[in-house]
């Protein structure tokens, strides 16, 4: 599943691989045309809280407000 970051425009964050407390995340950042890519890890926790207060957003979420 895709993610959108509020407040950046152009970022967005694609799952690649789970296990039972870290994830594995491809952020891809746009400048301008130009795509950045960086593979991340984050605690499971983390992007849970993230999900919950909004910081972080299911593209479908997203796109429909």
């Amino acid at each position: 599943m895709k993610y959108q970051i509020k407040g950046t425009p152009g970022a967005t964050v694609v799952v690649l691989d789970e296990n039972t407390e870290v994830l594995s995340l491809l952020v891809t950042r746009d400048y301008d045309g130009y795509k950045e890519h960086k593979k991340e890890t984050m605690k499971k926790e983390m992007f849970e809280m993230c999900l919950r207060t909004g910081y972080i957003t299911p593209e479908e979420a997203a796109v429909a407000v």
